[in-house]
């Protein structure tokens, strides 16, 4: 009698602890699951060369290095009808002149130059490339309250998801964005010899060895 009623418990157990399991006790998590978002877009401006400064190519270069993942389009433009005035030679002198700057003063290597014949009209500089650019996740909220008053609403709060705030403000901190996607977006050799020279033990960046690391010791020696 008494293996009867233990067995009849033990069922009894077993049961309510299935029903404990079930579906009917799942919360879903309340951290985001978005990823912040990679996209790629032209940019395209235009300098006139009359007041084209030192400064002004400074931040070409610095846009490029940041959001830049394609070849550098430099072009620059002449009036094929002008006498005498910018020609097609002085065209190509400052194109030139502006790649050099770019090239020596602030590293850019994949530069294209070349020239546009514009009628009746001043001489411009045409910058155009591929670039990267890091957003916030589509659809991910800001935290509520953060961009003004009416925002901290009970609906902004019961919708928002933990972790949308930071990767919003993470984007704007990262300066080469085009990082985010991984190792393939960099420029530069610099993984690999790094990967290398660890295997080899000839160093982290100049190709030396390390040098040893001697221990410390709390008494003398006799």
């Amino acid at each position: 009698m008494n293996i009867q009623r233990n067995i009849l418990a033990l069922s009894l157990s077993c049961i309510a602890l299935s029903a404990c399991g079930g579906s009917g006790f799942f919360t879903p998590t309340s951290v985001t699951q978005r990823k912040i978002e990679v996209v790629e877009s032209t940019f395209e401006n235009s300098y006139d060369l009359k007041t084209l400064s030192a400064g002004m190519l400074g931040e070409i270069a610095n846009n490029y290095i940041r959001y830049g993942v394609d070849q550098l389009q430099l072009t620059v433009s002449y009036d094929p009808n002008t006498s005498g005035g910018f020609s097609a030679s002085d065209a190509m002198g400052k194109a030139s002149e502006i790649s050099k700057t770019l090239r020596e003063g602030h590293g850019l290597k994949n530069i294209k130059v070349s020239l546009l014949p514009v009628k009746n009209q001043d001489p411009q500089l045409f910058v155009n490339y591929m670039q990267q650019e890091a957003v916030a996740p589509e659809g991910c909220p800001d935290i509520p309250g953060i961009i003004g008053e009416g925002a901290n609403t009970e609906e902004a709060n019961e919708n928002y998801e933990f972790g949308c705030g930071i990767k919003s403000v993470m984007v704007k901190q990262v300066y080469r964005q085009k990082d985010l996607i991984g190792t393939s977006g960099r420029d530069e050799d610099y993984n690999g010899r790094r990967t290398i020279n660890n295997l080899y033990g000839t160093g982290y960046y100049d190709g030396q060895p390390n040098q040893p690391i001697n221990g410390e010791s709390s008494s003398e020696e006799n």
